[in-house]
């Protein structure tokens, strides 16, 4: 079994975004929630709602700095338009400003406390963040 990347931190993440944005008008977040292949039905459950939740939220509160754009990946290419699920347990948003990032972990740490998080910033089709993802 491959090793996943370990989560980039918040300086690495706004670093690495003013960099992407220096050559494009957008960068690509992306998150995977730690641990939760091993859930029940009911933690499955909660763990969906709460993700719905926080995409709501992400889209509602950084309207302004969420742009549309295209994943990619091989099993994943697809057009998104705000903080959308990736795969079951993950999510992915374009951003235009690197200061939403904070505010982002901000909300995620509000709606899903409990949960484990790894986050990872890109270029549009990014392979690490869809590494993270996947």
């Amino acid at each position: 079994m491959r090793r996943r990347k370990p989560s980039q931190t918040l300086p690495e993440m706004e670093r690495r975004a003013r960099r992407v944005l220096q050559k494009d008008n957008k960068f690509l977040l992306g998150y995977d929630i730690k641990g939760s292949r091993g859930l029940d039905e009911e933690g499955m459950m909660i763990r969906f709602a709460a993700q719905e939740s926080f995409h709501r939220e992400v889209n509602k509160r950084l309207s302004s700095c969420v742009v549309s754009g295209d994943i990619g990946g091989q099993y994943l290419s697809r057009i998104i338009e705000g903080m959308d699920s990736a795969l079951s347990d993950s999510g992915v948003v374009f951003l235009n400003n690197p200061d939403a990032i904070a505010q982002i972990l901000d909300i995620a740490k509000e709606i899903m406390p409990t949960f484990k998080i790894r986050w990872a910033v890109g270029k549009e089709k990014d392979e690490d963040v869809m590494e993270l993802v996947k």
